[in-house]
């Protein structure tokens, strides 16, 4: 990964840093973010339903209650890509989660 490709994904993260958005929204973000960064070699895109679990285990911290509705963050999206990223690098997601 060159370094200019790092320094336009920083930027536009940087951009993002006031985002938020639902859970489904959030997987969509997060999906884009992992396709540019290559950080998923067999493209095994993000749902839903891992986001949640990867809430349960503490691997994303909780995401902003207003009613009934939740909304992920600029934060959570941060903590999403490094999750990616250890993962990549060989980590398991129990290692990831303490």
């Amino acid at each position: 990964m060159s370094l200019t490709f790092i320094n336009v994904i920083m930027k536009e993260l940087l951009m993002d840093k006031d985002w938020e958005g639902s859970t489904e929204y959030f997987v969509k973000k997060c999906n884009s973010l992992i396709k540019n960064l290559n950080l998923d070699e067999e493209q095994q895109l993000l749902s839903v339903r891992l986001v949640r679990d990867y809430v349960a285990r503490g691997i994303l911290t909780k995401p902003k209650r207003v009613g009934k509705e939740v909304f992920y963050s600029y934060t959570q999206i941060i903590q999403m890509l490094a999750c990616r990223f250890l993962i990549k690098d060989g980590w398991s997601l129990k290692m990831i989660s303490n």
